[in-house]
């Protein structure tokens, strides 16, 4: 399988979501309910189990991975595709993730859509290495945009790959675990997997090496 991440045309209104956002000044983004600018024709759906975290359903293409989700997927019954076994590309990594290895998963195929500022979002997501975090503010400094924190919220909220592009390593800038697709007891959950240290919804500022306030 090869890797590529085609943008998709935006619509007009993410193109005025993505425009207001990059002009807050401050303030922590809103999180908002994924929404999808389209998505790659899927081959096939499956699913895997964890012993500790559940199952997870994964669509993909005969590129790459085109979506995670942590339920079924709410478009299956709208579109024909089979369900089949995870490729063994794909279970291994989990696996070994769920294991408590360093994965490695955004290296995986990868083939969702999105906006060109969405695909920018996510791969300065896969550069955050395991057992750190970042602040939305950090992520915005980091791909050339430092007022752009509530738009890289909204791509942070809008990421169709969970887990595999960590959009769970990001938090607010007070420290806060923020918000999360998977709801915040997944997203602690994973953090403490990977050797971050949390008190409740607040994780502990003296590991944060790559955080930015």
């Amino acid at each position: 399988m090869a890797s590529p991440t085609a943008p998709t045309m935006k619509t007009r209104d993410t193109e005025k979501q993505e425009r207001r956002a990059a002009k807050t000044m401050s303030g922590d983004p809103i999180i908002e309910a994924p929404k999808r600018e389209g998505r790659a024709p899927v081959a096939a759906v499956g699913r895997f189990t964890g012993k500790a975290f559940g199952s997870l359903w994964l669509a993909w293409s005969e590129a790459g991975l085109v979506e995670v989700s942590f339920g079924p997927f709410e478009w299956l019954e709208t579109v024909g595709v089979p369900t089949r076994a995870v490729p063994k590309e794909f279970a291994d990594a989990f696996k070994a993730y769920f294991a408590g290895e360093d994965a490695q998963l955004h290296a995986l195929p990868r083939d969702a859509r999105g906006t060109p500022f969405q695909h920018q979002v996510w791969e300065a997501l896969c550069r955050i290495p395991r057992g750190a975090v970042r602040s939305y503010s950090g992520v915005a400094s980091d791909i050339g945009n430092p007022r752009a924190m509530r738009a890289v919220g909204l791509a942070n909220g809008r990421n169709p790959l969970p887990i595999v592009v960590p959009c769970h390593r990001v938090i607010a800038a007070s420290h806060q675990l923020g918000g999360y697709t998977g709801g915040l007891d997944r997203k602690r959950a994973l953090l403490a997997l990977e050797g971050v240290r949390i008190e409740g919804d607040l994780v502990r500022p003296g590991q944060l090496t790559l955080f930015e306030g």
